[in-house]
């Protein structure tokens, strides 16, 4: 049976896809809890703008916000070639195994630390901004989908 639907190419193309699109969407939720400067990375210094009376503001993203556009670009593919509900399918795949991802993380964060692990405060932070960045960018993520 793997032999065959390892030799129907449309299956392995699906296969491939799903793969790299639940991987890049589970390292966008992880690497979204990091911060980084829009301008600075382009060599420019920070602007300070100010919008609906909030003043000082500048062009600060996540991590995660650098891999999402390329998860839409793959579902707009998918869904030209394989249908809307191959899409739904690849993405309830995305949030299911996200959300493990999740439950793997909230455990790590409350298992007591060694002794001599002396950065357990700032490892937890880092898990528990991830937390909420991995909850949102799933929800959004689905909704999305269900567009399509």
């Amino acid at each position: 049976m793997i032999l065959s639907i390892l030799k129907d190419k449309p299956t392995k193309l699906f296969l491939g896809i799903t793969a790299f699109f639940c991987c890049n969407a589970l390292i966008a939720e992880c690497i979204g809890g990091k911060i980084f400067s829009l301008e600075k990375l382009f060599g420019f210094h920070p602007s300070n703008f100010t919008l609906f009376g909030q003043s000082g503001l500048s062009f600060n993203l996540t991590c995660g916000v650098m891999l999402w556009p390329l998860e839409f670009v793959m579902t707009d593919i998918v869904n030209e070639y394989f249908g809307p509900k191959a899409v739904r399918r690849i993405s309830y795949t995305a949030i299911i195994l996200i959300s493990y991802a999740f439950l793997m993380f909230y455990g790590a964060i409350h298992v007591p630390p060694a002794d001599f692990w002396v950065t357990a405060e700032q490892l937890q932070t880092i898990y528990q901004t991830c937390r909420s960045l991995l909850m949102g960018y799933s929800v959004r993520a689905c909704g999305l989908s269900l567009e399509a």
